[in-house]
């Protein structure tokens, strides 16, 4: 219970979340149901994939989490490449370094679950 916030990347995960929140506010009002709100939840999504597998009965189901928040940073990377051209973000804003740590971080964490089974 609880053992996901000891997981760096759901810390980090977390993190990325608030700061697609707090990014998303500069956004024109009309993308409030557009892309804003696609973005909000592909960033929480992320974390919350993290948890719920954290708390899934075997390793297969915890790394069939992981997997969709892999997903759902890739998606959350295409919708800010699409705000980067639309000039709502700048790609020099560290979110992008942030997401592809993060997307590295599940990749390991799910290679490391993986060798632990064989």
């Amino acid at each position: 219970m609880d053992e996901h916030k000891n997981l760096q990347v759901w810390k980090k995960s977390m993190d990325l979340a608030v700061k697609a929140y707090t990014v998303t506010k500069s956004f024109p009002k009309a993308e409030a149901s557009g892309l804003t709100g696609r973005i909000w939840k592909a960033a929480v999504a992320i974390p919350c994939h993290i948890v719920e597998g954290s708390e899934r009965r075997s390793d297969r189901e915890f790394i069939d989490c992981l997997y969709a928040g892999l997903g759902a940073a890739v998606e959350l990377e295409t919708l800010f490449l699409i705000s980067a051209r639309l000039k709502y973000l700048e790609k020099e804003d560290g979110l992008f370094d942030e997401l592809v740590v993060i997307r590295k971080m599940l990749i390991s964490l799910i290679k490391s679950i993986q060798k632990k089974n064989r």
